[in-house]
């Protein structure tokens, strides 16, 4: 394996990481700017939706932290 193809490789795998942080980023700020509204029209049944959905954006951290330690473990 060349060095060239290791610096490649480890490159695509900070690009796949950075992807999914940006689009954990994305959901964020769309879920808090639902929230903001569902507070602002004190929408219980809005707000539960958004609490729900949640729980994609806990699995995008979970799969980012993975990565990250994977990477990390790997490039050591």
């Amino acid at each position: 394996m060349t060095a060239d193809h290791i610096v490649s490789a480890f490159d695509e795998e900070l690009q796949k990481l950075d992807q999914l942080i940006v689009e954990m980023g994305g959901l964020a700020e769309n879920q808090l700017a639902s929230a903001i509204d569902a507070l602002v029209k004190r929408n219980a049944e809005q707000a539960e939706i958004i609490r729900q959905a949640d729980k994609s954006i806990d699995l995008l951290e979970s799969e980012v932290n993975n990565q990250a330690i994977r990477l990390i473990a790997l490039r050591h």
